[in-house]
């Protein structure tokens, strides 16, 4: 047995204990995410099952076998813009509409069956090493590469649309940012990138340059494994909390700009969200007496809807107003009481031993990077440059 072989043979152990995990959840908010992960990995596994079979080269294997797994991995593209749009959308399901998807799929397999023969050896399935197959799988493949980064960016567009929203309903992001997901599409769309010339160059050098080989299997490896590292580490990867996924859900309406009409008065000028300028200021006065008063923002997991039920008002009402008078988003409105609440905690002398992310956690932030990265672009400068110049006036 070949080391590729056997890599091939490890990563498929790997990959059916974690499609039978995925398949066993039973998370009904992540349920259509999950089948469509697994299938997706499924894909990937029985492309390596053959490969792993001819390397060992133990039993002959019927060659239209490989022509359908090795055409059926064009359906991983679309699959995964579908797992996409279900990881930011909950309640997404499958209809009708997204099987056109695999139309072109389809046609491929059925075209492959015909024309993925030598014509030479008659109606016998050529080998992989046939110059005539090696011409005709590389031209497939560079086909399969575009096709791939199509739907890579179709996918990266989704995750763009959904980030917009969030920034208006959530103070921390860390557990709804989707970076593992943007960093599993950048792979995807590397391996297509890399898979073109790879492609190009084996008519050159012959059949030894087999794209499975030097670019799926690595592919595949650091896929599954950064899929279940990232699984383990961030549970909404397999699991969404119910009230995640609802607010996921709730189309929160974008706030329409005030639209002046001296005829009308200022009742006109907020007629679009329900609220006149009167009301909008009462209603700020209250949303600043309760951050001073209460310190919601102390709570890391503080978000939109929360802060609308304590004030007694709807989210889309407490958006316009943070965006009238405070001209923020609800994300940096909360994250600048927290970064002043670390600028006291800092001045307080009890806290002076205590350490620069235990005063984060303490006003709300949730991850140390976070907090450095906002502070310093709230403050103008790192949080331990801000703390040495308040320490340095003492031991002057």
């Amino acid at each position: 047995m070949t080391i590729a072989a056997l890599a091939a043979l490890i990563v498929m152990a790997q990959l059916a204990l974690l499609v039978a995990m995925l398949l066993m959840i039973a998370e009904p908010a992540m349920r259509t995410a999950n089948r469509l992960l697994a299938l997706i990995l499924l894909v990937i596994g029985g492309n390596l099952l053959l490969f792993f079979w001819k390397e060992t080269g133990t039993t002959p294997f019927p060659g239209y076998y490989r022509r359908v797994i090795y055409t059926v991995c064009f359906a991983i593209a679309p699959l995964l813009l579908l797992y996409t749009r279900a990881m930011v959308q909950p309640a997404f399901r499958l209809c009708s509409r997204d099987m056109l998807h695999f139309v072109p799929v389809a046609i491929v397999l059925g075209l492959s069956l015909s024309l993925l023969r030598d014509p030479e050896a008659g109606m016998a399935i050529a080998t992989d090493d046939s110059p005539y197959l090696v011409w005709l799988t590389s031209v497939l493949t560079v086909l399969g590469s575009v096709w791939g980064l199509g739907y890579v960016l179709a996918s990266l567009r989704e995750v763009k649309h959904y980030q917009r929203g969030l920034r208006d309903r959530f103070a921390s992001l860390e557990a709804v940012s989707l970076r593992w997901l943007r960093r599993i599409l950048y792979l995807f769309g590397a391996m297509n990138l890399v898979l073109a010339p790879v492609a190009l160059l084996r008519v050159e050098v012959g059949g030894q340059l087999h794209p499975v080989l030097y670019v799926i299997l690595p592919t595949s490896i650091i896929l599954l494994n950064y899929v279940a590292i990232a699984g383990f580490r961030r549970a909404q990867l397999f699991y969404a909390l119910p009230e995640l996924a609802s607010l996921l859900n709730e189309q929160l309406d974008a706030v329409e700009p005030p639209v002046d009409e001296p005829d009308a008065g200022s009742r006109t000028k907020y007629a679009r969200s329900g609220l006149d300028e009167s009301a909008c200021r009462q209603l700020w006065a209250e949303v600043s007496r309760i951050m001073r008063e209460d310190k919601p923002y102390l709570d890391d997991s503080l978000q939109l809807a929360k802060l609308a039920k304590a004030v007694g008002i709807s989210t889309q009402e407490l958006s316009q107003v943070l965006s009238t008078c405070a001209g923020q988003n609800f994300y940096d409105y909360v994250n600048g009481y927290r970064v002043r609440e670390v600028q006291a905690l800092m001045a307080d002398p009890a806290y002076r031993e205590a350490s620069l992310l235990h005063l984060a956690e303490e006003a709300g932030f949730r991850s140390k990077s976070t907090f450095n990265k906002y502070f310093k672009a709230s403050v103008g400068m790192t949080p331990g440059e801000y703390r040495a110049r308040l320490e340095t006036p003492k031991t002057a």
